[in-house]
Order: C-alpha cells, then structure tokens, then sequence
C-alpha cells in the first residue's frame, strides 16, 4: 500500500451499537488515499474483534490494541502511528459524509492551509441541528483563526484536518475532560494558515436519552481549567485578543454552572461549589454585559443572575429543556 495522504484517528470504547456506521462511512469516503487507524482502547465488549474484521478486509485499516487510558490517551497513540503528513481524529460513535474528507483535503491544498475546518450535523434524540455559519468560506492567518475558534467556531478535534507536525509539541491531556479544549487553541496558534468551510459534513451523536439523565462531574470543571490557561496563551501573543479570551473563559463558568443545574444529585461540596460559582459569575458580570462577543440573550442572563440566584436557575433550566440537551461546550 502506498503511504495514505491523510491518516483518520478513531479512538473505539465501548460502541459495539455505533462502531460499524462510523467505519463505513470512512471505508466510503470519495478520497480513497487514505488509512484509517482505529485504537482499541482496551473496550471491554465486541469492539476489538469488529477492529480486526475491517483490517482482515481492508488494508487500509489499521488497528492498535491498547490498555485503556482514555479519549485523549488513544488519540495520542494514534498520532504517533500516523504515516500521512495531515491527520483527522473521528469519534468511533459518530460517522460522516463520504466526502468530508476530500472536501477537506482539497481546500487545504487550495489555500495552502495548515488546517481545514467544516461544519457539523448535531444530532439529538428528538431533532438535528446544523452548525451555525456566520463566516462563510474563508481564509485566516493565526490572529483571526485564534479569534475565530475563540467567539465563533465550535471548539472540537473532530471537524478537521491537520498538517501532522502541527502536534509536534502538543498533545491531548490524559485524564482531563474536554481535551479538545486543551488542544485546539495551542495547535491552532501553531498553524499560518486555516482555511474555514462551514458546510457541515461531521455527524455528531449526543448519546444522552434525556436532561434527566445527567449527573454532574467535578471533573467537568477541567473546561474551566482549559479556557483559563487558553486565555493566558492567547492574551501573551495577542493582546487584542483579550475580550475573544475572556469571552470563552467566563462562557466555560456558564456552560459548568447550567450543567450543575441539570442534576439532583449535587453533594455538599458541588453545592457549595455551585455558589462560589454565581458569586464569581456576579463579580463578573460587567465583564459579560460589556463583552462584544457575548449574545444579548447571555447578557440578559448575567444581569438576572446578578440580582437573582433562583431567577437564573429558572431562566437557564427552561433553555436547557427547550433545546433537549446540555449546553454545548463549543459555543454559547
């Protein structure tokens, strides 16, 4: 076999259900000049003999069994394994148009970019949404794509493709969650180029049966923990950026606080948690209300959370239930 123009990263845990759509929709992809790296993260279920049927049938498939260390672990191994010079990461529950990948590749090689953005399908029990696109096709130095991925482009490893040394020095943390939101900024301030194409060609499955269902992690708070050492990042090499930083910093305190709010199953410690919260989202609420990247409808809410814990908690419950599903942690 040749070596492959692009090599796709499929973590697999636990998707016996999701497995085989997501790989086909790879085996079908229009750009043939592929390999497709599916990482066996020690799943206890069928998964790791589904991986060794697709290589028995087709050379393009390669698959690493592995202990399980989770997403960011097996996505990491599957770099390093990577023969193409750009790379793509594909959630093993997900799957995507049979184009996506050439679609990708060829605005890449167009632009002469670093990376190659699309857009998703968000599919949720009861309805689907597709990406919202105020940017249209373009291309962006580091500066507007830092910006960019800050204020209007959903954070997430899954709608891309990269130049492969642009993970030369970055890697996915292992034992966090939200380790797209670690990764993204760092590899996107390494990248001249990237070229945005926001139709969508990503299918993305929200697993989640009801709001009922969730129960809150103190491990979500690591997208606290992403976004402040982004805002850092990015505030030292682009001060203009500032408000895009505190933008996605202050929004990550919202996005964990309206997950609290969707359990009931808070220990002492979350609850008090959650007030420290609302006190340090008050302290900042002028922060929010003069942010230019805020929406007027999160501004509103700053203003009723200032004034009123219970009329907040009420405001956001009702949007959640609306909308069928956490808030999403790309944009808000």
């Amino acid at each position: 076999m040749q070596r492959p123009l692009v090599s796709i990263i499929v973590p697999v845990y636990e998707v016996e259900e999701y497995l085989d759509k997501c790989v086909q929709s790879l085996l079908s992809q229009s750009m043939r000049d592929i390999e497709i790296i599916l990482v066996d993260d020690g799943s206890p279920d069928g998964c790791g003999r589904m991986c060794d049927g697709y290589a028995d049938a087709d050379p393009r498939v390669r698959v690493i069994h592995k202990k399980n260390g989770g997403l960011s672990d097996a996505r990491n191994h599957g770099i390093d394994a990577a023969q193409a010079d750009l790379i793509a990461f594909i959630d093993s529950d997900d799957y995507v148009d049979e184009d996506m990948i050439e679609t990708l590749y060829n605005a890449l090689v167009k632009e002469d970019a670093d990376v190659s953005v699309c857009g998703f399908y968000q599919h949720y029990t009861e309805k689907v949404t597709v990406t919202e696109d105020r940017i249209g096709y373009c291309t962006a130095d580091t500066y507007d794509a830092v910006r960019l991925e800050l204020t209007e482009v959903p954070v997430s490893a899954v709608n891309k493709i990269y130049k492969k040394e642009l993970f030369d020095e970055v890697r996915f943390p292992v034992g966090k969650l939200y380790e797209d939101a670690h990764t993204t900024v760092p590899v996107i301030m390494r990248a001249k180029k990237v070229v945005y194409d926001l139709k969508p060609k990503y299918h993305y499955i929200h697993r989640e049966n009801s709001i009922t269902t969730k129960r809150y992690r103190p491990a979500v708070k690591s997208l606290i923990e992403a976004n402040k050492n982004n805002m850092e990042l990015v505030v030292a090499a682009y001060p203009q950026l500032r408000k895009a930083a505190e933008y996605r910093y202050l929004w990550s305190y919202y996005w964990v606080l309206e997950y609290m709010l969707q359990s009931d199953t808070l220990s002492e410690a979350d609850r008090k948690e959650k007030k420290e919260m609302m006190r340090f989202l008050k302290r900042n609420t002028f922060r929010v209300v003069f942010n230019p990247y805020f929406r007027k409808a999160r501004k509103i809410a700053a203003l009723v959370l200032m004034f009123s814990s219970r009329a907040y908690e009420s405001l956001a419950l009702k949007y959640i239930k609306k909308n069928y599903s956490t808030p999403s942690p790309g944009k808000g």
